[in-house]
C-alpha cells in the first residue's frame, strides 16, 4: 500500500472512513487523528516493512508484508478507529494486531496550542514549559477550548534560545517546512535566524539520521511518550530557559580567582558565528589542531575572524577552554594573538580570534617547501625577535606571569606583515604576584 501526495500531479492517496459498514460515503473521520504512534515502531516490526519517501516530486509512506505467507490489511472503521489486521497462510481468519487510537492523548489536538498531553499525569493536559493556561470562563486543562499562551513574549532578541523537550510526539506539520541533509546544529541556526520560527526538530529517528523540520506558528497536537519519542526544541524567551540566563553562562567558568564574566572579551551568539563562517563550511576551514577545527569568518561589520571550535573528540576540554579565555583576555601585546571573544551554547564552545592570513610558522618551515624560500634571514630574525619579545612580556612585563608550556612553530601565527604572534594558551600556567614556581599533576606539551 502507498499513501501520500505527488507534488507534480497534485494527486493524493489517502484513507477515508465509511459512514457505515455498508455505506461507502465519507464518514466523520478527517484523517488526522492518528499522528505520532510512537509505541508502534513500524521499522522494527516483524510483520511489515515500512518506508517513508521524501523527495522534490512526492512524499509518501509504503508498507508491505515482511513474509510471503502473510497479508496485511488496514481498516478504517466508521467511528474513526484504525485497525491493522493480519492474514496468515492456511488461516482463513483475519487477526487484529493493532488499533488506534490507543488512549486519550491520541485524539488530535486535544490539549490545544502549545499544550502537551501525557497519560502518566492527571489531568492529562498541561502547557509546555514557558507557557501558561489562558484564564477564561473554562479553565479545565483537559478541554481543548483552553489555550496555552507564552509566559514571556518573544522579541526576536539575541538572548532567545530553545528549550529541549524529550520523548515527544512532534507537533502537527501543517505549518512546518522540511529541509533535508541538515544537521541538528544547522537546523537550530536556521530557526534562530528566522523570527517566525517557533520550534525545530530532527524528524529522522534512525541512528545517524539527519534532516530538519522547522515550525512556523502555533504548535498543535503534542504529547509525551513513555518511550520511542523524539526531541523537540521550542523557542523561548531567555528568562524562560532552563538553568541560568544566557548572559550569566559565562560565569560558570572560573580560573585562578577570576571569572570569564569579568574578562574584556565579547560573548558571541552561535547564530552570529554560524553566519560569519557560512554555517562552518568546509571551504572556510583553515585547519585543525588539538582543540578542534579552525574556521575563517567574516562578521556582519566586515571584520575577519578565526574561529576555534572545540571538537567532541578533542584531547583538550573545558579546562583548556576556560584557561585560554581567562588568560589571553588579560594579555595585550603586539606579539600575542588577540582574542576577540568566545561562544558557549550547549555543547558548542568556540574561541574567536583576529584573523591572521599567513597561517603558522610551521606552514612556512615544513608544510610548503615553496614558501620556505620566502623566509630569508631578515624575516627569520624578525620572527625570532618578535617571539622573544612576546615571551619576555609573558614572563616579566605583563601584570600576570605566564608560562606558555606548549610553544612550537605551529603555535606561532603570522599576520599580513609576517609579524609573529604567540597563540594557543590552553595549556598556559598563570602565576600570582610574587610566585616563581608551581607544581602540576598533568604532563603537557607536544611530542
Amino acid at each position: 500500500m502507498k499513501l501520500g501526495k505527488n507534488f507534480l500531479t497534485g494527486r493524493e492517496t489517502y484513507q477515508t472512513s465509511w459512514r457505515s459498514t455498508d455505506d461507502p460515503s465519507p464518514g466523520p473521520y478527517n484523517g488526522i487523528t492518528f499522528s505520532g504512534w510512537a509505541n508502534y515502531a513500524p521499522y522494527a516490526t516483524p510483520a511489515s516493512i515500512y518506508h517513508v519517501i521524501v523527495n522534490q516530486n512526492e512524499i509518501y509512506i509504503t508498507f508491505t508484508s515482511n513474509s510471503n505467507t502473510t497479508t496485511l490489511r488496514t481498516l478504517l472503521t466508521p467511528d474513526g478507529k484504525l485497525e491493522i489486521l493480519q492474514l496468515k497462510f492456511l488461516n482463513p481468519e483475519w487477526t487484529l494486531i493493532a488499533t488506534l487510537p490507543v488512549d486519550y492523548c491520541d485524539i488530535y489536538g486535544v490539549c490545544g496550542s502549545y499544550g502537551s498531553c501525557n497519560t502518566a499525569t492527571s489531568p492529562n493536559c498541561g502547557c509546555l514549559k514557558g507557557f501558561e493556561l489562558k484564564h477564561s470562563d473554562d479553565t479545565n486543562p483537559d478541554n481543548n477550548t483552553s489555550v496555552c499562551t507564552r509566559s514571556t513574549a518573544l522579541d526576536c532578541g539575541p538572548e532567545e534560545g530553545f528549550q529541549k523537550f524529550s520523548s515527544m510526539k512532534l507537533p502537527d506539520t501543517e505549518n512546518a517546512v522540511y529541509r533535508s541533509n541538515m544537521s541538528l546544529l544547522d537546523c537550530e541556526v536556521a530557526c534562530k535566524n528566522n523570527c517566525s520560527c517557533t520550534a525545530y526538530a530532527n524528524p529522522d529517528v534512525t541512528p545517524g539520521g539527519d534532516g530538519c523540520l522547522l515550525w512556523f506558528g502555533d504548535l498543535i497536537d503534542v504529547r509525551v511518550f513513555p518511550q520511542n519519542g523524539q526531541d523537540l526544541y521550542v523557542r523561548l524567551a531567555a528568562s524562560e530557559l532552563s538553568g541560568r540566563p544566557k548572559n550569566t553562562l559565562n560565569k560558570e567558568f572560573k580560573g585562578n580567582g577570576s571569572q570569564i564574566g569579568s574578562a574584556e572579551v565579547s560573548l558571541f551568539s552561535l547564530a552570529k558565528i554560524s553566519r560569519a563562517t557560512n554555517d562552518f563550511s568546509v571551504d572556510n576551514k583553515l585547519g585543525e589542531g588539538g582543540f578542534g577545527p579552525v574556521y575563517k569568518g567574516v562578521l556582519e561589520e566586515g571584520h575577519e575572524i578565526a574561529v576555534k571550535r572545540l571538537s567532541k573528540s578533542s584531547v583538550q576540554g573545558l579546562v583548556e577552554f576556560e584557561n585560554e579565555v581567562t588568560c589571553v583576555a588579560k594579555l595585550q601585546h603586539r606579539n600575542l594573538v588577540k582574542l576577540l571573544g568566545y561562544c558557549i551554547k550547549g555543547d558548542e564552545k568556540m574561541l574567536i580570534y583576529e584573523y591572521l592570513p599567513n597561517k603558522s610558522l610551521d606552514y612556512f618551515l615544513f608544510a610548503d617547501k615553496s614558501r620556505k624560500s620566502l623566509l630569508d634571514w631578515s624575516h627569520r630574525f624578525n620572527i625570532i625577535h618578535g617571539i622573544a619579545r612576546g615571551l619576555l612580556y609573558l614572563h616579566q612585563d605583563s601584570r600576570l606571569k605566564v608560562v606558555h608550556r606548549d610553544l612550537k612553530a605551529g603555535n606561532i601565527l603570522l599576520d599580513y606583515h609576517m609579524c609573529p604572534k604567540i597563540s594557543d594558551f590552553g595549556l598556559a600556567r598563570m602565576f600570582k604576584e610574587g610566585e616563581s614556581e608551581a607544581n602540576t599533576k598533568r604532563v603537557v606539551g607536544t611530542l
